[in-house]
């Protein structure tokens, strides 16, 4: 271990920010008192080898200090020397495994980041071919930062490089450095591609580097001959969605590895909990699966410093005891812990959601009733200390690990005890801790109601969002995830596309409601035959907002591929598939079924008998089930509202792949094709 891991230089803490900072004094300042003290001890030692009624003297110094005569410790080197040395190691107990004197994490930590500029890989293609608008990849660096800055917003700028010497680069603990190159190559089949490798390091100059998968794409004909290829702008940002989404993936798994690290340093199970839960409410916001997949680990982790905490039954027993605030003093813990099990569940849920647009394997939602129920009687509880004038009936949990919503009365007296509860004053305080309470309360049960939205219970669901706006009256204004929940709700598709529109004009980075706009504009344009005309356009409009939100949202692409194809556009339908098939290099765990189904219809409407068997007999080894409809299953597939338009466009594609086979079979008749038109 270095001397500047155990006493962090003055440089060193100024470029370090935030909860990390305040941990790294705190240390700083324990082993401070840790050396003096075993330096006192030395001293002492050494006096007791040297002198011979050193035990006389400290027998009395013990006595002396037992009496409290404080002139005699005074006068006495030996009291003193004990003195310090008592001091000194509990300063260093104290700020090393205690929190007394510790500050909640009030924030995720913190990182720097830079991107430098790729370069080209010196010698390639050389003289075999020449990429036009080659200038665009001089900005790769630049957009990619852009991004990261806006999509990852713990990371904050710094070019440690140009900026900071070597001496203070030396201390960059925290700081992501990408860097990368590209090359224009061949592929197996003869293809030109570009194909772009990223560097990523946490930390400073000398740490290993991790290599991110690398990006490839396929580069235009650029017209003029052979040795030509055009990087097109429409390829460029293709490209630049890919590598970014190669580089976030990579750095939120470094960033996962260095939090853990990091949240040891907090000196109590309390305080790592509340720490891991601001950093998993960082990753929940960033709207990937991956994302929510690492914020649901935080929370688990955070969750568990919450159960294995010492004195963890305290809090719960003092906001029980009616005679004595003692609530007061558990307020602050039960809250955090109340907000932990609620990102929880709500991470739960929306790892759910995503999985099913990106073609991923479907999570249970088995662990959320049973987390729910405990976190509103959490705040059913502190709710009850805090007002008493129009105090709910007390929550008791039901036994069956399911949650409850409130009554028609405990809606009135709930919504009555928030509206009347006093300000502010000279004399009392605690509105704003009562509006937390009510809002978090009408978090819990909202993400009740789409809780119960996905286990089949809609009446249910909309029981627990009225008590969700019993809680906080004005929550429905402020939340988007209140008006998803009310569009997954609602069965008349006018009013669910009014609820969505809400819900994405409060966030409009909110992937799951943009994608249910889609989704339910698709569904309206079916029912009212509207597919394959002029409505196609605008539904594509729609997802491709949803994919300005998250490029590797396969069910996007998915869906826009089959909205092509109905309307007869055959090569920007297989460019939309071919398109989802790249992301699942990029996405993990993705089932790519619908995407091959969809190129085997195109090929074989093209004529490419061969090729659209082959790419069948791929989608179904990716998923048994594809085109298999079961309009019980609760999710909206191709197959649902086939008006007279649609059912047109399989006729004519059932009759022009006909006419295709016969051609086949004309030119060889030693080839029979029959059992293909059955399977199209």
């Amino acid at each position: 271990m270095k001397l500047q891991d155990i006493f962090p230089a003055a440089d060193q803490l100024k470029l370090i920010k935030g909860a990390e900072s305040d941990l790294l004094k705190r240390r700083q300042k324990g082993m401070v008192g840790f050396v003096v003290g075993i330096s006192a001890a030395v001293i002492q030692i050494g006096f007791a080898a040297v002198s011979s009624d050193y035990a006389r003297r400290f027998g009395q110094a013990l006595q002396a200090l037992a009496h409290l005569q404080l002139r005699s410790l005074i006068t006495n080197p030996e009291a003193i020397g004990l003195l310090v040395i008592v001091a000194c190691f509990g300063v260093w107990f104290t700020l090393r495994w205690t929190s007394v004197l510790a500050k909640e994490s009030k924030e995720p930590f913190t990182y720097t980041f830079w991107i430098e500029p790729f370069e080209p890989i010196v010698g390639t293609p050389g003289d075999r071919l020449q990429l036009i608008a080659e200038d665009r990849l001089h900005l790769l660096n630049h957009d990619l930062m852009q991004r990261v800055r806006e999509r990852i917003r713990r990371l904050s700028l710094l070019n440690a490089e140009k900026e900071l010497s070597e001496t203070a680069r030396s201390y960059l603990t925290s700081h992501v450095q990408v860097r990368g190159s590209y090359t224009v190559r061949e592929d197996r089949d003869g293809e030109w591609i570009l194909q772009i490798i990223s560097r990523i390091r946490i930390g400073p100059p000398g740490k290993p580097e991790t290599m991110a998968h690398p990006v490839k794409v396929a580069l235009t004909d650029g017209g003029s001959g052979e040795a030509e290829r055009v990087l097109t702008a429409d390829k460029y940002h293709q490209l630049l969605e890919h590598v970014y989404s190669r580089v976030a993936s990579e750095i939120y798994k470094q960033i996962r590895d260095d939090v853990k690290t990091k949240s040891e340093m907090f000196p109590s199970s309390y305080l790592r909990a509340v720490a891991l839960y601001h950093e998993a409410f960082d990753f929940e916001r960033s709207n990937t699966i991956d994302a929510y997949a690492l914020a649901i680990e935080f929370y688990r982790q955070a969750k568990r410093y919450f159960d294995i905490r010492i004195f963890g039954w305290l809090p719960r027993i003092f906001a029980r005891v009616n005679w004595l605030p003692l609530w007061r003093l558990s307020k602050a813990s039960l809250m955090a812990e109340a907000n932990t099990r609620i990102g929880f569940a709500r991470s739960l849920i929306y790892r759910r959601i995503i999985s099913s647009f990106s073609s991923r394997r479907q999570y249970p939602l088995f662990e959320i009733p049973a987390e729910l129920d405990r976190i509103i009687s959490i705040l059913a509880l502190l709710e009850k200390r805090m007002d008493r004038t129009f105090r709910a009936r007390d929550y008791v949990p039901s036994g069956a690990d399911e949650p409850r919503a409130l009554s028609a009365g405990d809606q009135y007296r709930t919504l009555m005890g928030f509206l009347t509860h006093p300000s502010d004053s000279a004399l009392r305080r605690g509105r704003a801790d009562f509006d937390q309470l009510h809002e978090m309360l009408s978090m819990a049960y909202t993400v009740a109601a789409l809780a119960y939205c996905y286990l089949k219970a809609p009446q249910r669901a909309k029981s627990f969002l009225d008590s969700a706006r019993a809680a906080k009256p004005n929550y429905s204004d402020e939340s988007p995830l209140w008006w998803l929940v009310r569009a997954e709700a609602e069965t008349d598709v006018n009013k669910k596309l009014n609820f969505l529109r809400k819900a994405t004009e409060f966030d409009s980075s909110f992937e799951i409601a943009q994608y249910r706009l889609a989704q339910s504009s698709e569904r309206k344009a079916r029912i009212r035959d509207e597919i394959p005309m002029e409505q196609v356009d605008s539904l594509i409009e729609e997802y491709d907002k949803v994919l300005r939100i998250n490029p590797g949202n396969i069910g996007a692409l998915s869906a826009q591929g089959y909205l092509l194809w109905l309307s007869g556009k055959l090569e920007e339908a297989q460019k939309k598939f071919n398109e989802g098939l790249q992301s699942k290099a990029i996405v993990r765990q993705t089932f790519v079924g619908d995407l091959q189904y969809g190129l085997a219809r195109v090929a074989a409407e093209n004529g490419e008998i061969n090729r659209s068997f082959t790419l069948f007999t791929q989608a179904l080894s990716a998923d048994p089930a594809v085109a298999v409809h079961s309009p019980s299953s609760g999710v909206q597939s191709n197959y649902d509202y086939i008006a007279d338009g649609i059912l047109k466009r399989y006729e004519a594609f059932k009759a022009k792949v006909e006419e295709r086979l016969q051609a086949e079979t004309t030119r060889d008749s030693s080839n029979d094709f029959s059992f293909i038109a059955q399977s199209t």
